[in-house]
């Protein structure tokens, strides 16, 4: 189901070593007036499982156990936010910009 506030209809997924299985991805503006302390979208959660169906039809017969979102941010540019932050004492660093690949590069880069 295409919403004209989507950039694209994408499919992240992997399987966790407990066996459950995650699915996301949504690319989205940032949505106004959403609870800073819980910015759920449903509407959005429903639409990347139904998304998830239309290539694994066995997930309709799953319910979502539980849901969570972030932010994915991205440059103006395209390119990678990293470096020191010299405003700060000690050893700050800021590694940022990695888009939709922050859930797997994230880690690696930190």
């Amino acid at each position: 189901m295409y919403s004209p506030e989507r950039f694209t209809r994408h499919i992240f997924g992997k399987q966790t070593h407990d066996g459950c299985i995650i699915f996301g991805g949504d690319r989205k503006p940032e949505i106004k007036g959403a609870d800073p302390i819980s910015p759920v979208d449903p509407a959005s959660n429903a639409a990347n499982k139904k998304h998830s169906e239309e290539f694994f039809p066995k997930i309709k017969e799953h319910k979502i156990v539980r849901e969570w979102t972030g932010l994915m941010p991205f440059s103006k540019d395209g390119g990678l936010i990293v470096g020191k932050i010299d405003q700060l004492p000690g050893n700050a660093y800021v590694i940022s910009g990695m888009a939709s690949g922050g859930m797997m590069q994230g880690p690696g880069a930190g």
